[in-house]
């Protein structure tokens, strides 16, 4: 765990970044000023927010919300 002001709740995790909160199990964090709630889901990217279960989320400033999802793009809202 390396991090800079960051809550972390969950099992099995990985979280690196700055001003982030985890919540899940068995999740991978990369990023600052993030927010993961889910289980089995990898993000990357800043400022995103990412909630649902086995997800796979890359970009910037975006929003996931779904199941068995994968979503690349910026700005994009599903």
């Amino acid at each position: 765990m390396m991090c800079t002001n960051s809550t972390m709740m969950g099992t099995n995790s990985t979280m690196m970044g700055t001003n982030s909160t985890m919540m899940g199990t068995n999740s991978t964090m990369m990023g600052t000023n993030s927010t993961i709630m889910g289980t089995n889901s990898t993000m990357m990217g800043t400022n995103s927010t990412i909630m649902g279960t086995n997800s796979t989320m890359m970009g910037t400033n975006s929003t996931m919300m779904g199941t068995n999802s994968t979503m690349m793009g910026t700005k994009t809202q599903i």
